[in-house]
């Protein structure tokens, strides 16, 4: 049996080593909460550096016709930055006879916008890399397509009867389902299922026929 000396002896063991982890304890959460605390005030100022610049990814234009082309930033840029529209695609060999594009840009001290003019020559496809000297840009993947067509009209009419196909093709099948579900039979063929399919199918050939066989039409086509 244990002396009262020796108890009192590992009572008191057992306090100090309780009382030493409690130090330790709230030293780490004392040094957790430091380092907590610089994160708070260090992210918002990394995340507050980063610049970031935004333009249409795509423009469409008639041909002969002009835009306006605005490029925003983030935030204010420190230093006055230097934007060059770099063409990385063009569907003709001369990219000037699709489209009339600067070069490059200025981007002011402490501006957030920059415009620029861009006229549309000849139908076609034309690809633009932003790419800049400034270190204030966090990083650039923004790339602007700029599509020139014939009419605007004629793209619309093109549209429309794609969509005519689609929604008759889509819509075709359904009469004749309702049809046998409502004879509880598959004997006999619904009218509408054949007047909507060659409804569809007409629009679709007369869609394909002046994609790939007009001429006119043809040349509005910058990727065929």
């Amino acid at each position: 049996m244990p002396s009262g000396e020796e108890n009192e002896l590992s009572l008191f063991r057992a306090g100090s080593i309780h009382h030493f982890a409690e130090m330790v304890g709230l030293g780490l959460a004392k040094r957790l909460l430091s380092v907590q605390l610089l994160l708070l005030w260090t992210l918002p100022n990394i995340s507050d550096s980063r610049v970031y610049l935004f333009a249409p990814a795509a423009v469409t234009l008639e041909e002969y016709s002009t835009a306006n082309i605005t490029i925003t930033s983030s935030s204010p840029v420190n230093q006055s930055a230097v934007i060059q529209l770099n063409v990385t695609y063009s569907s003709k060999s001369n990219y000037t006879s699709v489209i009339t594009v600067p070069e490059q840009v200025l981007l002011p001290v402490e501006a957030t916008s920059v415009n620029f003019n861009v006229t549309a020559r000849n139908v076609g496809q034309v690809t633009t890399h932003l790419i800049s000297n400034s270190t204030d840009f966090n990083s650039l993947s923004v790339r602007i397509r700029f599509m020139v067509i014939r009419s605007n009209i004629l793209s619309v009419i093109s549209q429309v009867i794609g969509w005519m196909y689609f929604v008759a093709w889509s819509v075709s099948f359904y009469p004749q389902a309702y049809e046998n579900w409502k004879r509880k039979s598959v004997v006999g063929l619904n009218f509408d299922f054949l007047a909507l399919n060659l409804t569809g199918f007409i629009a679709y050939s007369v869609f394909n026929i002046g994609l790939f066989w007009v001429p006119y039409i043809k040349v509005t086509n910058p990727l065929l």
